[in-house]
């Protein structure tokens, strides 16, 4: 079997190590069951309830209780396939971190190429994967740009995925921003976990942009929460968590410890420019698993029997060869959409100015 046949790419593919995706890895996570084998899924999620269950006269039976409805509807993922074209000039170049006079034939440096692609078009699918999770905790919803031909260049098609019919509606607006004069950092904790905790969902991780923290230890209010011995509110202990994101400490409120992570990675975007995973002023309430990411089907003509193949999976690399034009190119699709399980399991809240 080549190392070219779509099936070893796949197990090349999943044995890459992703890039650091903390939204996508802690809040929307995938298992066996949210990869689909068809082209479309299925998006299910609900919003909360705190029912109780009524008191009833003995020997009158039982009150009947509506179950709580939830929304269920079909929809297509966005296609998502960065490629890159691999000439003999590529492979008569000497290679990243290669030896000046290698003795590597262009042969023998195909394999090397190959699994390097692979891993940079896998990492740039991790990344728009880690947007579109950024995008549905912020906004709500997801504004997904169609390019026909290169990135960043044309008029692109738009596709909207809403999980609010109206306005994003799990936004906290605080009476006076973490960088006014006076404010009271910790009543808009309280305030946030309290949104979360009425609406029946977890608050356990409170997550900052850098911005953000450097305003909430330098805080006097917390300080002096974090200096008073006789209560425990909480503590400041930096650590670095595995995905590359900083846990530095945790508070109570509420009742609840919230673990404070300060997220800093950057990608770049359409046009050039770097720009945030989480965004400048911005801090969130939610806990883990508070959603998933769903998967659809890839279907692609394979070239060496030129029939329809369907592919179940999270990244499926496609192999071409135009012998023509001596040219090799390698592509790697995805169709992800990231779901939250209730549309009221997070709070958002713009503190700085």
């Amino acid at each position: 079997m080549s190392i070219y046949d779509t099936r070893v790419l796949i197990k090349t593919a999943k044995k890459i190590y992703p890039v650091m995706s903390w939204f996508k890895k802690r809040y929307f996570p995938t298992t066996d069951k949210d990869i689909f084998p068809t082209k479309k899924v299925l998006i299910e999620y609900k919003e909360g309830s705190r029912k109780m269950a009524p008191f009833v006269i003995p020997r009158k039976g039982g009150i009947t209780m509506d179950r709580e409805g939830y929304i269920a509807k079909e929809f297509e993922p966005p296609y998502i396939a960065p490629q890159r074209p691999l000439t003999i000039d590529d492979l008569n170049n000497k290679g990243f971190g290669e030896d000046l006079y290698s003795d590597m034939t262009p042969e023998q440096r195909q394999a090397q190429v190959l699994g390097e692609d692979l891993a940079d078009l896998s990492a740039m699918i991790d990344r728009r994967e880690e947007w579109m999770c950024g995008e549905v905790i912020f906004t709500g919803q997801v504004i997904m740009k169609h390019y026909a031909e290169k990135y960043g260049v044309g008029e692109p098609v738009e596709k909207v995925l809403r999980y609010f019919d109206t306005t994003f509606q799990n936004v906290y607006s605080p009476s006076v921003l973490w960088d006014g004069a006076n404010p009271d950092i910790y009543a808009d904790l309280d305030a946030m976990v309290s949104v979360l905790t009425s609406a029946g969902c977890a608050a356990t991780d409170l997550n900052m942009a850098a911005d953000v923290y450097a305003k909430f230890i330098g805080n006097a209010g917390i300080q002096k929460l974090l200096d008073n011995r006789t209560i425990n509110i909480g503590n400041i202990t930096p650590i670095e968590t595995p995905d590359g994101v900083a846990h530095v400490g945790s508070i109570i409120v509420r009742g609840k410890k919230l673990d404070i992570f300060v997220y800093d990675e950057t990608y770049e975007n359409e046009n050039g420019q770097m720009v945030p995973f989480m965004p400048a002023g911005k801090v969130f309430i939610s806990a883990p698993g508070m959603g998933r990411t769903l998967y659809g089907a890839i279907t692609q003509i394979e070239q060496e029997d030129n029939q329809f193949h369907t592919y179940r999976g999270t990244k499926i690399p496609k192999y071409l060869a135009d012998a023509k034009n001596e040219v090799r190119e390698l592509r790697v699709a995805s169709a992800p959409i990231p779901v939250p399980n209730d549309k009221r399991g997070w709070v958002v809240a713009d503190v700085l100015s």
